[in-house]
């Protein structure tokens, strides 16, 4: 139909002038169809035709594979606290619950919450799921506070004593101390007497007369005139030649004492008091010394020789116990008093408090009072009282030197190899033996450790060594022995001992750290 349109248009332009008023001739038979024309322009779209009734539903396609993963939104903001619940864990029964409890029915695989009433179903059963994995582990909660102290527990049974540590050197000697003021003199001893004055020695010969001049003829006798003035005194004739000596009259009475108990002098009382317990002997002469300069503590003895005045302190003061000489051997004494005494040094827990290391008061040590001198546990002596301290300043002529700075076992080679080593640090001095230094009266403690000295023996009786005695008499002891002087100094065997000065006194005893196998310093004496 388009195509006849388009013929009869071409028909109107190039045969024959159209005319509208033209009457319309009949139809002419069908004409060949033309050749197709160019498709014309698209026309408007014409209006939506009503919608069509739905058709069935297809098949649902097959699932599509997972997407990946889209970047995660932000966080959205925090949702209200939900309700704390209380589990109860699994049960086959109702348990007695309250509101927020919750549990596990076994028989009906369900769980329930309470309602402040009744259980309520919360999920329904169903079969156990595998366990999924564990979460990460959130975030360490605050620290909460500390709780109060729970009770203390019983004490445990003491461990064992660990050994002992090795003696660590000793160290470097202090510089002395500044001189004490000088104590007032004091008053002058009576003379003794006068001895006898020796015989005169014979008279020199007499010089030979020398020739008598001539006499001249005597001239008259004058008046006698007035006396004139004296003349002055001529100048002294030389010297004549002495004369031989004249024989030796008899010996005098003898001199005054020199030292030691002979020599006996009394210092005071302190003013500072003290228990038993001073740190040893050596810090008793320390108190004295600080308040009297140069005195050491009084034993019983000594202090009765300096026929003493002065009154004794209400209470009584501390004394050092004294010890004599017996025909078997000595006695410990406060009784008696005699320049052969000397002072007792035993460690004792009724005489000494341990050798004043000790302040229990179940124990005594020896106290001077105004009614004379006693270590009885009935007389007021114990050791936990605090007294003064009686002071002596009697000249001795034993002089303590000094510790070495080096140390030594029990074998240095013998004696003389100990005299050695103190006379080199120490000009002049050799190895205390055990009275001695007790009667230098040394007033610092010994090193930590202790130092070696010689064993001391007592000249009277037995002639048995001692190191609780220091008399005038006593001597040292040279015995080889292995258990006084590790054999002579020459065995450093931990089996054997030597002697050994502590703080609490001298020992050589194998149950108070006197081991030939450690190192210790010499105490050294002049």
């Amino acid at each position: 139909m388009r195509a006849h349109i388009l013929s009869a248009m071409l028909l109107c332009s190039f045969a024959v002038a159209c005319s509208p008023e033209s009457e319309t001739g009949p139809a002419g038979p069908q004409g060949k169809e033309g050749v197709q024309g160019p498709e014309g322009p698209e026309g408007q779209p014409g209006p939506e035709g009503p919608e069509g009734p739905d058709g069935q539903t297809g098949q649902t396609g097959q699932t599509g594979q997972t997407g990946t993963m889209g970047t995660q939104g932000p966080a959205g903001p925090a949702g209200a606290d939900g309700v704390s619940i209380t589990w109860l864990g699994s049960h086959a029964t109702a348990p007695a619950g309250a509101l927020n409890d919750a549990y596990h029915n076994t028989a009906t695989g369900a769980a329930y919450i309470h309602d402040g009433t009744d259980w309520q179903l919360m999920v329904e059963g169903g079969s156990l799921g595998p366990a999924g994995p564990i979460g990460a582990t959130g975030p360490a909660g605050p620290t909460g506070a500390q709780g109060p102290q729970g009770p203390q527990g019983p004490i445990g049974a003491t461990g064992p004593a660990g050994p002992t540590g090795a003696q660590g050197p000793q160290g470097p000697q202090g510089d002395p101390g500044t001189n004490g003021a000088d104590g007032a003199d004091g008053a002058q001893g009576p003379a003794g007497p006068t001895g006898p004055i020796g015989a005169t020695g014979p008279q020199g010969p007499t010089g030979a007369t020398g020739a008598t001049g001539a006499v001249g003829p005597a001239g008259p006798q004058g008046d006698p005139g007035a006396t004139g003035a004296i003349g002055a005194t001529g100048p002294a004739g030389p010297s004549g030649p002495q004369g031989p000596q004249g024989a030796a009259g008899p010996a005098g009475p003898a001199g005054g004492l020199e030292y030691g108990e002979q020599a006996a002098v009394f210092a005071g009382f302190t003013t500072t008091t003290t228990t038993g317990n001073a740190g040893g002997r050596a810090m008793m002469h320390n108190v004295c010394a600080a308040e009297f300069s140069g005195a050491h503590m009084c034993h019983s003895a000594e202090f009765s020789l300096t026929n003493s005045s002065t009154p004794i302190p209400t209470g009584g003061v501390w004394i050092d116990a004294s010890v004599v000489p017996t025909e078997t051997g000595t006695s410990v004494a406060t009784t008696v008093s005699t320049a052969v005494a000397g002072r007792y040094t035993g460690r004792s827990s009724g005489t000494n408090c341990r050798n004043w290391t000790d302040d229990h008061p179940s124990i005594q040590g020896t106290a001077l009072h105004f009614w004379g001198m006693s270590n009885s546990s009935a007389e007021d002596t114990e050791c936990s009282d605090s007294r003064p301290v009686a002071c002596c300043t009697s000249p001795f002529r034993e002089t303590f030197a000094g510790y070495t700075t080096a140390t030594y076992t029990g074998d240095m080679g013998g004696r003389q190899n100990a005299h050695f080593y103190c006379g080199t640090e120490f000009p002049g001095s050799h190895m205390c033996h055990s009275a001695e230094y007790v009667r230098a009266h040394h007033n610092a403690s010994p090193p930590a450790g202790g130092a070696w000295l010689d064993s001391s023996i007592i000249a009277t009786g037995n002639h048995f060594t001692s190191t609780a005695t220091a008399m005038s008499t006593d001597g040292r002891y040279i015995g080889r022995s292995s258990g006084t002087n590790c054999r002579n100094w020459t065995d450093d065997h931990p089996s054997i001992q030597g002697t050994a000065l502590h703080s609490w006194g001298v020992s050589n005893s194998s149950a108070e750290d006197t081991e030939c196998s450690d190192a210790r310093p010499l105490a050294c004496c002049q």
